[in-house]
Formats: C-alpha cells, structure tokens, sequence
C-alpha cells in the first residue's frame, strides 16, 4: 500500500500510555484502519478481526500494518531514540520549533493537519504526540505518524 500518515486527538488523561490505549480500542471498535483484504481484489476475502491479538496473528496486517494508532505500542520519554513501534512526546524546544509555542492548542494541531504540515519527526512505523491547552492547560493529546514503507 505504501507509506500513510494519520493523526488522532483525544482527551488529556495526564498518561500518554492510558491515552494511547483508549485511544487504540476506539479505532479498533470503530474498524477505523486498514485492513489489507479489503484493498487488494486479487485477496481471497477475510472477515476483521475479533480483537486486536487476532489482528496481529494475521501475516499480511504483521507486514502491512493497519496506517494507524494500532501500529505503535511503546511510549518512550522525549529524549529517547524513535524506534519502530514507538511513540515518543515531542519536547518543548521541538513544539516551539515546529508551532512555534510550546503550549499548542487544539486548533495549531487541526490546520496543521489540515494542511499536511505536520512534522515528519520519526521513522516509519512509530509516532509522536503532544498535549493541545485550552485556556492554558492540557486539555487534549494530539498523537501523529506514518506507517508503511
């Protein structure tokens, strides 16, 4: 299928990990991602997944990935290495470089992703994220990546 990047935004739960997780069963329950056979005519047709552990039981999900929040699983601090699978928050000096605040709102993340101009700042098949204030607090986290080769 190729490289895709995607972009998710949900409520500030003061953990990345927690935020991650609820933020994972909602696209999975909502089959928001995708799901090679129904993409490829020349694929025998194949049912979705029960659960995200069948999911990844599947050979050619393993290889293609779903082009969403379901391909990372690892938060990892700020200053730490970008690996695959990984989700790392960006730091202050990248919000302020990139956004130029270090306190984005909600609406700095939506016209950048409208516009396709957030940054690419990680490997394929990882992630990062950052917390949206309103009215000067995190209220949001924005998590954004790209999946495929």
């Amino acid at each position: 299928m190729g490289a895709s990047g995607w972009s998710y935004r949900t409520a500030y739960r003061g953990d990345i990990r927690e935020a991650v997780e609820s933020l994972q069963r909602e696209v999975f329950a909502a089959g928001d991602y995708y799901w090679p056979y129904e993409f490829y005519d020349h694929l025998p047709s194949k049912a979705r997944p029960g659960s995200v552990d069948e999911l990844w039981q599947d050979e050619l999900a393993q290889e293609e990935g779903t082009h969403s929040i379901l391909d990372v699983e690892t938060v990892i601090g700020a200053g730490d290495s970008d690996e695959h699978g990984t989700i790392r928050p960006l730091s202050a000096a990248e919000m302020r470089e990139h956004f130029d605040t270090d306190r984005p709102t909600p609406e700095t993340f939506d016209r950048a992703a409208e516009a396709g101009t957030l940054p690419d700042l990680t490997p394929r098949w990882s992630a990062v994220c950052m917390p949206l204030h309103i009215g000067g607090a995190p209220a949001q986290i924005a998590f954004w990546g790209y999946s495929g080769d």
